[in-house]
């Protein structure tokens, strides 16, 4: 049904099969709402991981997702452990490592967001959003310890800066932590024409700074 495009069917098959999980051993009912959850929305689905969690406590993919799903209705406190223990049952995982280093960034605590992003970057160095949040504070960070120039030089090289002008804008900056000021200017002077309010308006600023042999600073 999922692979014909009839979500409906199929969600009324699992609702009936999730009737028998109780009385079968056999059936998995972790996997069985782990599913029902796929083809669900906002609360349902939520309840729909919290059932296959009862079943199986340990099922990645419901932690990983009931945690997200807690993440996005900005509940910290609810996410952090399930997103904590999905890393247990997977320390490599995509979603839970990137879910984690947001819950540190909203909780101000930019050390183990670094920390986070650096084990994220290292298991999947193509994606671009880690690597490039990673990037621009090792580059610009106000604080002098969680800033790492060369780290971060390293890493805005690997990112695909013709396909986003904010990977653009990172690599500019690692560039200038670096003393490499001309290089910076000719990265944001390419990306300067296609960009609009502020955005435009922080690169006109930093190539402001980068003229003046500046790096930038932020937050």
């Amino acid at each position: 049904f999922v692979a014909a495009g009839k979500p409906k069917p199929a969600l009324t098959y699992l609702d009936r099969l999730a009737t028998f999980v109780e009385s079968n051993a056999v059936l998995d009912g972790a996997k069985v709402h782990a599913f029902r959850a796929h083809l669900l929305k906002g609360g349902a689905r939520a309840a729909a991981y919290q059932k296959a969690l009862a079943y199986n406590p340990s099922d990645l993919e419901s932690l990983r997702e009931l945690g997200l799903h807690y993440l996005q209705d900005r509940n910290v406190a609810q996410a952090l452990p399930l997103l904590q223990e999905a890393l247990v049952q997977e320390p490599s995982d995509r979603k839970a490592l990137f879910g984690l280093a947001q819950i540190h960034f909203a909780t101000g605590d930019l050390r183990s967001a670094i920390k986070t992003l650096r084990i994220l970057t290292q298991h999947h160095p193509d994606h671009a959003s880690a690597v490039n949040n990673l990037a621009w504070i090792l580059a610009t960070h106000t604080d002098d310890d969680l800033r790492d120039g060369p780290e971060a030089r390293r890493l805005a090289r690997t990112l695909p800066v013709e396909t986003h002008p904010a990977y653009a804008d990172t690599l500019a900056a690692a560039l200038a932590e670096t003393g490499a000021f001309e290089e910076a200017l000719e990265v944001i002077n390419r990306v300067l024409p296609g960009a609009k309010g502020s955005f435009l308006k922080d690169l006109r600023q930093r190539r402001r700074a980068y003229q003046q042999r500046k790096p930038w600073r932020s937050k």
